[in-house]
């Protein structure tokens, strides 16, 4: 989740510098570093529908959403609902902060 900040901060910083975020080197960078981490927690067993990785991909969705960043967001939306089934659906064993973000970010 750290890297989330970073990823965050890079796109404050492009909008400093007046850089649509989806148009900057640096934001890109931090992205990928981020979806790399993503999608290692993703590929683990153990890991991959806990509650972390969940608000992972809801905060990813966040920040491309806020950040104009829209090419991605459905297809993302459509991994935290395979997500979300494999854990029971909202109605399963989930954070309820966690579960109030997911319908927000829906």
């Amino acid at each position: 989740m750290r890297q989330l900040g970073v990823y965050t901060a890079a796109c404050y910083q492009a909008e400093v510098q007046r850089i649509p975020a989806g148009q900057s080197t640096t934001v890109f960078g931090f992205k990928l570093k981020y979806i790399q981490m993503l999608n290692e927690m993703l590929l683990s067993e153990q890991s991959s529908s806990r509650d972390e990785t969940i608000a992972a991909v809801v905060y990813l969705i966040t920040n491309e959403w806020y950040w104009g960043i829209n090419d991605n967001v459905q297809a993302h939306l459509g991994g935290l609902d395979k997500l979300v089934q494999l854990r029971g659906g909202l109605m399963g064993d989930m954070n309820p902060f966690l579960k109030q973000m997911i319908i927000l970010s829906d």
